[in-house]
């Protein structure tokens, strides 16, 4: 005879952690004595976080925990809490300034979400008499993506 007692259900709760849309939600039921009780995490679904892409679940909500791919498999030996760990979205900008005065040429840059952008590096200066330069746009829209100062105002994919 082997003396079993109640069953313990382990839970993986996944913290939004300032994204939106719906956490996903994992558990597992020990159903025998030292046995292990493992979940395979989810992708991040439906998450968002503007500016940002998915980059696997960590332990901490600063990031500085124990890192976990999605898809990859935890073995649970009590609740833990997991957040979805982001990492700034990075974009490829080609400039094109059609409505200047002259005929700049400019280098294509990187940039990264939420931070200044590299200096834009111009052969020749975008001018415009009676202007002055207030940022850039999205071709095609209203949308300035970044200001004068070469922040990023808007993420591109949202």
């Amino acid at each position: 005879m082997q003396l079993f007692g109640s069953q313990n259900t382990y839970t993986v709760t996944y913290n939004l952690n300032g994204a939106s849309g719906t956490a996903p939600s994992s558990s597992c039921t020990v159903q025998e004595p030292n046995s292990d009780c493992s979940v395979t995490l989810p992708e991040q679904g439906d998450l968002l976080k503007t500016g940002y892409t998915s980059s696997g679940w960590n332990t901490g909500a600063d990031g500085r925990g124990t890192d976990y791919s999605a898809g990859s498999s935890l073995t649970l030996t009590g609740n833990i809490t997991l957040y979805p760990k982001w990492a700034p979205s990075t974009y490829v900008v080609a400039v094109n300034i059609a409505d200047s005065d002259n005929e700049p040429s400019c280098e294509t840059i990187s940039v990264v979400f939420n931070a200044r952008a590299p200096d834009l590096n111009c052969a020749v200066a975008p001018t415009k008499i009676g202007h002055h330069l207030e940022g850039w746009k999205l071709t095609g829209t209203s949308t300035k993506l970044f200001g004068a100062d070469g922040r990023i105002l808007t993420d591109v994919d949202g």
